[in-house]
């Protein structure tokens, strides 16, 4: 296998893992809704508007990472960790 038919591979891999994450959040994240709906009324409003900003940020956030075009493995001070880049980034 050549070494961009390994990237490729490894890009594949990567997207398809992103699409399981993206899944789970995107069931939290409902979920999380549900929950501040029923908090109406019931909990401060400038709460509620914080609850509704972070579900926004973080749906926004995962959208970011399910769009990876580019990966590469960066060494940190913790370890290896991916560096991705998305469409808009990588031009």
């Amino acid at each position: 296998m050549t070494e961009a038919e390994m990237q490729a591979e490894q890009l594949r891999v990567l997207r398809v893992t992103m699409r399981t994450v993206q899944d789970i959040v995107n069931n939290n994240l409902n979920q999380l809704q549900l929950l501040r709906i029923e908090a109406d009324g019931r909990v401060a409003a400038d709460t509620l508007r914080l609850f509704a900003v972070t579900i926004r940020d973080t749906a926004a956030q995962l959208r970011a990472l399910g769009n990876v075009e580019v990966f590469a493995e960066k060494t940190m001070a913790s370890g290896s960790c991916l560096d991705v880049s998305t469409t808009s980034e990588a031009r």
